[in-house]
């Protein structure tokens, strides 16, 4: 089971998993060092807003309402985006890019807009769906299965551009 102090905040949780856990997991999945940094900077850095750039919410929080009918939630869809232009290119910072919305559709949830950091917890029944809002809990959200789960669907992700790509 992984701990972390409350008090590390969600930009340092956010570097453990983007930047860190990334990097040992493409370590893991066959990318030399240099390749693993590249990935896991581009990873990390989704959530660092450049003086020029525009926060898009969609690539960490579902903004898609129909997800809750079974439509695709918007991280998945940056996700898809980015790993297919990481394989037309051949470029690890897209595929970094990738694996961030991924591994926060996985940390946030499904829920349209604004994932797992409402305050709760409530149990919602909508649409015949019964849903948990609750408040961002770093203990539970970085349990032991959640991160397993994260590990699973980073290196799938990484399999898959290693396969397109040849390498």
């Amino acid at each position: 089971m992984l701990w972390l102090n409350r008090s590390i905040g969600i930009y340092a949780m956010g570097k453990l998993i983007h930047y860190y856990k990334t990097y040992t997991w493409a370590l893991e999945a066959g990318f030399s060092e240099a390749d693993a940094k590249a990935i896991a900077l581009a990873d990390w850095q989704v959530d660092i807003l450049k003086p020029d750039e525009r926060y898009q919410r969609g690539r960490h929080l579902n903004t898609n309402w129909l997800a809750l009918l079974g439509g695709l939630p918007t991280q998945l869809w940056y996700a898809s985006y980015y790993l297919g232009q990481a394989i037309r290119s051949s470029n690890l910072e897209d595929l970094g890019t990738s694996l961030h919305s991924v591994q926060d559709w996985i940390g946030h949830g499904a829920w349209p807009v604004y994932g797992y950091h409402w305050i709760g917890p409530w149990n919602v029944k909508i649409f015949g769906r019964t849903v948990r809002l609750r408040r961002y809990n770093p203990d539970e959200d970085l349990s032991s299965g959640r991160l397993e789960r994260l590990e699973t669907i980073t290196k799938e992700y990484m399999r898959q551009y290693r396969l397109a790509i040849g390498i």
